[in-house]
């Protein structure tokens, strides 16, 4: 039997819907992460203790977390080893021999970090020299692969996508109804962010623009998901505008809990800088919000202007309060039906995993 192994950082939404397919699929399968930790592993999948570095590796780190990631590859001889984002753990991987390799972009290091300095470019054109294939999420990845060198015929193109049984079910209206009751927005139009409260994805931008709506209109709330770095920035935002009560911070909700803050918010948001095909974004289309976006290659690719959604301008605040006032005051249910079509169309993992599944039959064929 055909052995794969899935190296990762540590454990997310994807590493868990990629290791899921990967123990349905009929191959010998095994998951190796860099992280320690207690991740969950599907049944199927067989768990290789953590290498235990932390991660980015400092420089010094390196020689070590490459000999002992060959010495596993010489013990365990995968047919494939499926590993990203190119500029650090597919690069690794490469050096450490990983062939047959499957790189796998995660879209903001094609987007972004991969051209941040000379050396993550360095390190990405030196995985890409050594993979066999790569996946990526978007076709404005693909471009950028293809602009590095990488032949076109060997990438895998297809947005990692989600299960939409679990947004827009009705099971979760009385949770949500209970949410807003409890918060007293019956009557309130509420937006919902969940990015990370980190520099590239924008959430102060939002913060900002919000106030400036917000005095304008009285309905206005915002239900604001995750945490950060800019934790101080954030909260500062709203201590000064006062608007503490207009506002409802969640905190980091664990995957099973956005199904009911999506179903209790009328607009969705995601104000990143960077961004593959986002998840939350195919999500809340998948739970009938339309959405309010920047207008970066990724996004254009889900949202269409006044049809499922907004786009504005990347980081013009001014621009993101102008949309904000606009979505405040339209008529949302057709939109919403829109996006709702668009994540069946598009962002089905049960229909887009074939491509993986057509990626891992290839490389293997080959090997």
């Amino acid at each position: 039997m055909k052995k794969i192994l899935y190296l990762t950082i540590a454990d997310s939404v994807h590493d868990q819907r990629f290791m899921q397919t990967l123990a349905e699929s009929g191959y010998d399968a095994y998951a190796l992460r860099v992280r320690s930790g207690d991740w969950p592993t599907p049944v199927g999948v067989q768990a290789i203790s953590p290498l235990g570095f932390d991660f980015p590796l400092r420089k010094d780190a390196i020689p070590d977390f490459t000999r002992k990631l060959s010495e596993i590859l010489q013990s365990l001889k995968p047919d494939i080893v499926q590993a990203g984002p190119l500029h650090d753990l597919a690069y690794l991987a490469a050096l450490a021999g990983a062939k047959p390799l499957l790189a796998q972009s995660w879209g903001f290091d094609l987007m972004a970090e991969s051209f941040a300095n000379t050396e993550n470019l360095s390190k990405t054109k030196f995985a890409l020299a050594q993979a066999q294939g790569l996946i990526v999420d978007a076709h404005c990845s693909a471009e950028k692969a293809v602009g590095l060198g990488f032949p076109a015929g060997k990438i895998y193109n297809f947005p990692w996508g989600i299960d939409l049984r679990d947004f827009n079910n009705a099971a979760w209206l009385a949770e949500a109804s209970k949410i807003r009751q409890e918060l007293g927005w019956e009557n309130a139009r509420v937006l919902f962010c969940l990015r990370s409260w980190e520099a590239k994805y924008g959430v102060t931008d939002l913060c900002k623009a919000f106030v400036k709506a917000a005095a304008a209109i009285p309905s206005l709330r915002l239900l604001l998901a995750g945490t950060g770095s800019q934790v101080k920035e954030v909260e500062n935002i709203f201590k000064n505008a006062q608007l503490e009560n207009r506002v409802k911070v969640l905190g980091k909700l664990p995957n099973s809990e956005l199904p009911k803050y999506f179903a209790a918010a009328d607009i969705y948001v995601s104000p990143s800088h960077v961004d593959g095909s986002s998840v939350s974004l195919m999500e809340a289309l998948a739970s009938s919000l339309p959405s309010l976006v920047t207008d970066i290659p990724a996004n254009l690719e889900w949202v269409r202007d006044g049809v499922n959604g907004w786009v504005y301008q990347d980081g013009n605040i001014d621009d993101l309060t102008k949309s904000i006032l606009i979505a405040a005051d339209a008529h949302l249910e057709p939109m919403g039906q829109t996006a709702r079509q668009t994540a069946q169309e598009k962002a089905d993992w049960q229909r887009n995993k074939q491509v993986l599944l057509n990626a891992w039959q290839d490389l293997t064929a080959k090997a």
